[in-house]
């Protein structure tokens, strides 16, 4: 029974539950050190004698972003390709975006346990969202 399922794990690569839950891991880390970095930044830890307004630190995130994704994308041309839900993928952009811009607006301003606890409301908010949205 064992043999089987390793033979399954080593033939499938996708039926390894341990690999995205080291993904998700990995993310969490990426989205703490990007906070801290944003935060430390944007003087609203008060050791850096030289802060970035938010607005610039937004632009260079999203700037470095693209630079990483955008030749993964020219590499699969089905990874971006008009579809009949456009306007529903810009309007989802657009709210990111401002989700994005309210966040480090409250890393700046906000005490980091009172950001920390705001950020709970994500997930709620999404669920919430599916509700009314998607019934």
């Amino acid at each position: 029974m064992q043999q089987e399922l390793l033979n399954k794990t080593k033939d499938n690569p996708l039926d390894r539950p341990w690999l995205g839950a080291s993904w998700k891991i990995f993310a969490f880390l990426c989205y703490a050190g990007l906070n801290a970095i944003a935060r430390f930044l944007s003087g609203g830890t008060d050791s850096n004698p030289a802060p970035l307004p938010v607005n610039i630190i937004i632009f260079f995130q999203d700037l470095i972003a693209l630079l990483i994704v955008f030749p993964w994308i020219l590499k699969r041309k089905h990874a971006w390709r008009p579809t009949r839900f456009m306007k529903l993928h810009l309007f989802r952009v657009i709210i990111s975006a401002i989700a994005v811009i309210g966040w480090y607006f409250a890393l700046y301003y906000l005490p980091q346990a009172d950001a920390g606890a705001l950020s709970i409301i994500g997930p709620l908010m999404g669920i919430a969202g599916a509700k009314i949205f998607l019934k």
